[in-house]
């Protein structure tokens, strides 16, 4: 299938509002950005809304907010695309991390492919992804209407709001013009915060990423192996690693053993006991 949709095909020239139209509208959803399809859960269900009942679109977490949660949804769409000889890459260390082009190419795509295989007759997207954890209702019209009625209260507020201004203008000038110098400088400090803090984001945005490659190669490479028949020692104990949720926990004891589910959380929490004891030993 990628093999019709090249990077000059017209499918790449449709526009962001276009396709969140097309999304909400195939899929009943509510989604403002692009970048809100970055988890793989509206991949899938396009696949689904193709090939009904078909794909795992029961075990989508539509409630995953993290890169390694993203990354099981993205299996599962793996998964769909190899049953259904679709031989479209998908880019996941781009599309986890919810930048907008890559998003939005891979819905571009997406789009031109459920417009050539064509959805399933008589589709029902609510119904359809009701059993995921954490799945939206169909899109309605609230949340605008919550607005107006907000904006209606904010007029209703503004009269009275502005007498009570009027009213205390002339005892406030002089107050206001000591503060100013003060204010400034406050402002001033605020902003160079404000710029330590954004240079601190960035370097652990990059930091974040550099791991993130680096157990995206570990997982390719076990995977190649398994493919070919050469497994790794441990290599299903770091399967496991890689692909814990919050909801399956997994820990590794001292004695290198992999703990799951309810025993791997006590063995964290355990340890988390420890440490704290320790460090109220070195204080004391």
């Amino acid at each position: 299938m990628s093999s019709a949709v090249g990077m000059m095909d017209e499918a790449y020239f449709v526009g962001r509002r276009e396709i969140l139209e097309w999304l909400n509208g195939t899929l009943s959803l509510n989604l403002s950005k692009i970048e809100e399809t970055a988890s793989g859960c509206v991949a899938l269900q396009l696949m689904d809304a193709c090939y009904p009942g078909q794909v795992s679109i029961q075990k989508l977490n539509w409630s995953a907010r993290n890169d390694y949660e993203f990354i099981q949804n993205y299996k599962l769409l793996q998964t769909a695309f190899d049953k259904f000889h679709v031989d479209k890459h998908i880019p996941v260390d781009k599309i986890v991390r919810a930048k907008y082009q890559d998003n939005l190419e891979f819905m571009q795509w997406f789009k031109r492919y459920v417009e050539i295989t064509g959805p399933a007759p008589g589709y029902d997207p609510v119904a359809a992804r009701s059993k995921g954890k954490g799945a939206p209702g169909a899109s309605s019209g609230q949340p605008a209407a919550r607005t107006t009625a907000a904006r209606r209260d904010a007029a209703a507020a503004a009269a009275p709001a502005a007498t009570r201004k009027a009213s205390t203008t002339a005892r406030t000038t002089g107050a206001a013009a000591a503060k100013a110098t003060s204010t400034s400088t406050e402002l001033t400090r605020a902003q160079d915060e404000v710029a330590e803090l954004k240079v601190a984001v960035e370097v652990l945005e990059k930091e974040r990423d550099f791991y993130f490659e680096k157990l995206r190669d570990v997982e390719v490479l076990l995977q190649l192996r398994e493919e070919q028949g050469k497994p790794v020692d441990g290599m299903q104990d770091i399967f496991k690693i890689l692909y814990a949720t919050t909801d399956n926990c997994v820990a590794v004891s001292d004695e290198g053993q992999v703990l799951e589910g309810e025993t791997a959380r006590a063995y964290k929490e355990g340890a988390a006991a420890n440490g704290e004891a320790e460090e109220v030993l070195l204080e004391a």
